[in-house]
């Protein structure tokens, strides 16, 4: 009889940790899930915000050459511009 008993909570035992550890598996796998699912939105996030940045710079590039080409072209009919340029390190 006595047996029984100690057989009965050792059953008891392993219920409890199966459910332990089928709670432990689920919480990780959540966990892990979430953790995915936030580094991916941060790299979206990144590349959505970065993505104007980039274009702007590459505009503003564009202002600052054509500007420094009709700057050159201009040097070329007045030498005072042409020494400012030269003094700046533009030319």
């Amino acid at each position: 009889m006595q047996f029984g008993h100690i057989q009965k909570q050792f059953d008891n035992v392993d219920k409890r940790l199966d459910n332990l550890q089928t709670f432990l598996y689920w919480g990780f796998g959540i966990l892990i899930s979430f953790m995915g699912f936030l580094l991916g939105f941060v790299l979206w996030d990144r590349r959505t915000t970065l993505a104007p940045v980039i274009r702007e710079a590459e505009e503003l590039k564009k202002q600052e050459n054509r500007i420094l080409d009709i700057l050159r072209s201009y040097s070329e009919k007045a030498p005072e511009l042409r020494e400012l340029l030269k003094k700046a390190g533009i030319l």
